[in-house]
């Protein structure tokens, strides 16, 4: 009787959610349990992912492949791990903890660079980097970096902080500089 009341339940919710998402279900017969955690992370607040982001999804062993809704969701963005309980096909409650990450396309530096040099094509390259671990002044596009002078050494394959990179500079310290000045008639 109350298998048969959680299915009933369950069928309901998706039927009253039918129209809001793009997971939608037959009254048992189950969503994909990977498509529904994943709807659950992008839908937690605690992360802004942006449209490039990726979301990859690590479940334990013997988690079954359908389910019909989650019944409680709770995931840490810093740490990736999410604790979910789910209502099974079956009408049976199911609870595991599993990872999450977000990962967001990055140039990175292809060698340690030192201060003073100018970024090129030639020292970036692309990579996949976790967005949790991202500080907010991350520079992730290779335009916003060629033609850049480093402020800050740079290490391989990691992300490019914002102020460790700035407008090349227009004189060098210790070069020689020519000054003029001409005001009306003044040279």
């Amino acid at each position: 009787m109350i298998r048969q009341f959680r299915i009933l339940l369950a069928a309901l919710v998706v039927l009253a959610t039918s129209g809001s998402g793009p997971v939608q279900t037959m009254a048992g017969q189950g969503v994909s349990s990977l498509v529904l955690i994943e709807e659950a992370v992008l839908s937690d607040g605690a992360l802004s992912i942006p449209a490039d982001g990726e979301v990859q999804i690590f479940l334990p062993s013997g988690v079954p492949d359908t389910a019909l809704a989650i019944e409680a969701f709770s995931f840490d963005p810093r740490a990736g791990i999410f604790a979910v309980r789910m209502l099974l096909t079956d009408g049976q409650s199911l609870g595991f903890r599993g990872q999450a990450s977000v990962t967001v396309p990055a140039s990175v530096p292809v060698r340690r660079l030192q201060p003073g040099e100018i970024l090129t094509d030639a020292d970036l390259e692309p990579a996949s980097v976790l967005l949790a671990t991202l500080p907010s002044s991350t520079l992730r596009l290779t335009e916003d970096l060629v033609g850049k002078e480093v402020r800050r050494t740079l290490l391989a394959g990691r992300p490019v902080p914002g102020g460790s990179i700035q407008e090349p500079r227009a004189v060098l310290r210790g070069e020689k500089v020519t000054i003029s000045y001409s005001h009306k008639g003044l040279d």
